[in-house]
């Protein structure tokens, strides 16, 4: 007599005819009264469900609900009716589980954390804070600034605020915060240290004092002191209400050999050095303090005669300023002193106050009333030479033309 297999919900699954067995309605094999031989798949099928199906195959004919084990990934499954889920499962431990599968929660038990498995990695959920640690991490916060509530992430560094983070559009006044004005972006507090780089696509606004290594797109609204480059690409109009200065004395440029600044403003501009100086092409590369004439086989060479009219600089030491400062570097365009105070190489005695003059051989000379005129002086000697050799004297150089 044959009988009626259900599933648990009550849905007929198969009429099992007296003596047959079936095997390809489900993936075990269903015996009928009066089977001959039906132990060992009565025993094999209780196999298979111990097992979960271990196989690298799925099993053929799942039903819904049937649990199978890959054991090619080590990875449980669920039949839903269409595809086998992967059953992600929660872990313990010091070290991270081996073979995880996407959702995966692995409890770090060395430092209370708890990660979730993205398919590629364990991405961290939390506590911001480990165990026994200071309030640390990015806290979100409602500020109120009078009228209205807006929404801002707090950082929080050992219980102290660090900082505030607005996607705001414009700034607001925060009621009762230490911050008078929050603006756009990261907004830092009083006195921070900032040991990497800043960088933001908007607006990094300073409270109070900071001190930065290698900061990278920031703005400053207090007194900013740089102990390392800055370099600032793309970010708009920068407004300092305050002195910007460097850490220490002359250790730091502003801009690079290769990265200029296009235009200076301001009321007045104070150098340590004293010439004025411009690069001119040159046949030869020279020496500073070496005097020089237009003429050779480029824009200058150095003076060839005595009393020469064609005087037209000192190869600068270190010039206050540089015009033309792009046409080359010092052995092709060295930079000449044409105004100002500059060391120049003399033969023979000089006293403060003499005229200078060409002395040939790229050298200048104290020239006496009779020689001296309107094209040849070269500049006038600050201080005395003593001695009748080759040597340098610090001179105000002014070339007429």
């Amino acid at each position: 007599m044959p009988y009626n297999i259900t599933l648990t919900n009550g849905t007929a699954l198969l009429t099992l005819q007296d003596g047959t067995e079936d095997s390809t309605t489900t993936s075990l094999a269903l015996v009928g009264r009066n089977f001959a031989g039906y132990g060992p798949f009565l025993n094999e099928n209780f196999i298979k469900l111990m097992e979960n199906f271990s196989s690298a195959t799925a099993p053929s004919n799942p039903l819904i609900g049937q649990i199978w084990w890959d054991s090619t990934n080590r990875h449980l499954n669920v039949w839903q009716g269409t595809n086998w889920k992967i059953i992600s499962s929660s872990m313990t431990g010091v070290n991270a589980p081996v073979n995880p599968v996407v959702g995966d929660f692995w409890w770090n038990t060395s430092i209370s954390s708890f990660s979730v498995y993205n398919g590629s990695q364990w991405v961290n959920i939390g506590p911001a804070t480990p165990p026994g640690a200071a309030l640390t991490g990015l806290l979100g916060n409602l500020v109120y600034d009078g009228s209205s509530y807006h929404t801002v992430g707090n950082v929080v560094v050992n219980n102290k605020l660090i900082g505030i983070a607005s996607s705001d559009n414009t700034a607001f006044n925060p009621v009762g915060s230490t911050f008078t004005t929050l603006y756009p972006g990261l907004n830092l507090s009083t006195n921070i240290n900032v040991l990497g780089n800043v960088v933001t696509t908007t607006l990094v606004a300073a409270t109070g004092n900071i001190t930065t290594l290698n900061a990278t797109n920031a703005a400053f609204s207090g007194n900013v002191t740089f102990t390392g480059n800055v370099v600032l690409p793309t970010v708009p109009t920068q407004a300092f209400t305050s002195n910007v200065v460097p850490a220490a004395n002359l250790s730091y440029n502003l801009g690079s050999t290769t990265l200029w600044w296009n235009n200076i403003y301001g009321t007045s501009i104070h150098a340590q050095y004293a010439d004025l100086a411009e690069r001119f092409e040159s046949d030869a590369e020279y020496t500073p303090g070496t005097v020089v004439e237009l003429g050779g086989a480029a824009e200058i060479t150095a003076v060839v005669d005595e009393l020469s009219e064609d005087v037209f600089g000192v190869i600068s030491t270190n010039a206050a300023f540089v015009m033309n400062g792009r046409a080359g570097d010092n052995v092709t365009h060295p930079p000449v002193a044409v105004q100002g105070r500059v060391p120049v190489k003399v033969i023979g005695k000089v006293r403060k106050g003499d005229r200078l003059v060409s002395a040939g051989n790229g050298l200048a000379r104290a020239g006496t009333k009779t020689e001296i005129n309107t094209w040849n002086v070269i500049g006038r000697s600050l201080e005395n030479k003593d001695t009748l050799d080759e040597g340098t004297v610090e001179a105000v150089v002014k070339v007429n033309s």
